[in-house]
């Protein structure tokens, strides 16, 4: 393909370039704001914590003043834009992210802007102001105006929230993109809900049942409103909480193909309760095993997949207090039993598999292929763990269903990373609705023919030039994100 040098380009392009520091500067400047003006808020002036924190919050400001020659922080409809582009949360600071929203939302602080030349002290007392100012009606920051005027810290600069003007760079992306922050609550709530369930399984402690069942009703109920935005969260990839992300994949992938082939609500939600369970048995695996980054030896795999029935077995245990239906044992036991009964656990006589087993069978075998470090594998692009799918239908997998998936994520996966005859660059958004065009689906433009990125509009790649009635774009090749450092998972962020 002649054009991919031209698209390599994003590599090298200075947009790229200059987004990834932004970035990376925007989320430590949100993290360590916060956890200073916490600090601040517990200890006094002297304290050595807090002396700490303010080191490390000053040497941010720094840095984004030296690369940027700017630090301005702004607050507008439950976002942070720093110098005017959105810093986009993930999952390691989505709670500090919300915290630091909330703490500001109170003060009615809608921007913050250090100037060059700010020194340690004048970066202390703001500190300190806006941890101990006390939130009292309209007038809150009003005073605290008043009190930075005082104190003759000129260097700061405050103003009220406010909507960002429409020319002010993705200010444009906010409306659309609200609806997204619904899925990303749900989703990163989700994987917090997880880490617990497993986590208290582990060490043995009560496993707080309610909040799995309260997690998984919002996926279902965001499924049924956005398929789409929470099955796009998917192509995170959290390569340092895969186990607790994979559970939620799989919880979300199997919903999501539930409620394609018609089931309805109630009987959505039971089956993403048993996909939410699905890998239970792994607190049992010791984890020197579980987050081995070599191969497994034949002993060690052996161990691996006791999963199945130590799942099952634990669900069992807390079936004696009524919380778990017998569904979610079959479905933690059977997930890899296969179609033909050629998996594992080995069973001694012939059986058919509950009917949520096979829908969760498939979509755990499409997030695992897809998801570094699940069971230590090499990854492979979405279309390349569906081909895969497709061709153990009958053996491993039940053929209608897989045909289902096939149609619900499209020839091109969402998340596939995709060069058109265009030289354009995209993300494969949705597939698209209409059976004859599936090999033509949603796609997110990231950059245009020259390398330089854009601002990720949908283009529907089945739309045709009104005057010649060829397709205007279409998909040339499907290439690996690592090769142009792109994490496709921040496009549905």
């Amino acid at each position: 393909m002649t054009g991919e040098p031209q698209v390599a380009a994003v590599q090298q392009g200075s947009v790229v370039q200059n987004a990834a520091p932004l970035q990376t500067l925007g989320k430590q400047l949100v993290t360590q704001l916060y956890v200073t003006l916490r600090s601040a808020q517990i200890y006094d002036v002297n304290n050595e914590t807090v002396a700490k924190q303010l080191d490390k919050l000053y040497q941010t400001v720094a840095d984004l003043l030296r690369v940027e020659s700017a630090a301005d922080l702004t607050l507008s409809r439950n976002f942070f834009f720093l110098n005017g582009a959105r810093i986009k949360v993930d999952l390691k600071i989505y709670i500090t992210y919300q915290q630091l929203l909330k703490v500001l939302g109170r003060l009615a602080l809608g921007r913050v802007q250090f100037l060059p030349g700010i020194e340690s002290p004048e970066l202390r007392s703001f500190v300190y102001l806006v941890a101990n100012t006390e939130t009292r009606g309209e007038a809150t920051f009003d005073r605290l105006a008043a009190e930075l005027e005082r104190l003759g810290l000129t260097r700061v600069v405050v103003a009220p929230e406010q909507e960002i003007p429409e020319e002010a760079g993705e200010a444009r992306e906010v409306l659309t993109e609200e609806r997204k922050e619904k899925a990303k609550r749900t989703y990163y709530r989700s994987v917090e809900v997880t880490r617990s369930l497993l986590e208290s399984a582990r060490s043995g402690k009560g496993m707080n049942v309610r909040r799995v069942k309260r997690a998984v009703q919002d996926i279902v109920d965001y499924i049924l409103q956005e398929e789409f935005s929470m099955v796009g969260l998917t192509t995170l990839r959290d390569y340092d909480e895969p186990t607790f992300t994979h559970v939620v994949n799989v919880c979300i992938f199997s919903v999501a193909l539930g409620q394609r082939i018609g089931l309805s609500k109630l009987e959505l939600y039971e089956l993403g309760l048993a996909a939410l369970f699905h890998d239970l048995g792994k607190v049992e695996i010791p984890e020197e095993i579980l987050h081995k980054v070599e191969p497994f030896t034949p002993p060690e795999w052996e161990h691996m997949k006791t999963h199945t029935w130590k799942g099952a077995r634990k669900l069992l245990e807390m079936r004696r207090f009524g919380q778990i239906p017998i569904r979610e044992m079959l479905v933690a036991f059977e997930h890899h039993l296969n179609l033909d009964l050629s998996g594992y656990p080995k069973v001694s006589r012939a059986r058919d598999l509950n009917f949520y087993s096979k829908i969760v069978a498939i979509a755990d075998a499409f997030d695992a292929g897809t998801t570094p470090r699940i069971y230590k594998t090499q990854p492979m692009e979405p279309h390349e763990a569906l081909k895969i799918i497709e061709m153990r239908k009958g053996h491993h997998f039940d053929p209608v269903l897989v045909k289902a998936f096939i149609n619900m994520m499209g020839i091109y996966p969402v998340g596939t990373l995709v060069i058109l005859d265009t030289f354009e660059m995209g993300v494969v958004y949705a597939p698209n609705d209409l059976p004859e065009e599936i090999h033509r689906p949603i796609v997110k433009l990231i950059s245009d023919p020259f390398g330089n990125t854009v601002d990720g509009r949908l283009v529907n790649l089945a739309e045709r030039d009104p005057g010649t009635g060829d397709y205007t774009r279409t998909i040339v090749k499907v290439t690996e994100p690592e090769k142009y450092g792109i994490k496709v998972g921040e496009y549905f962020l």
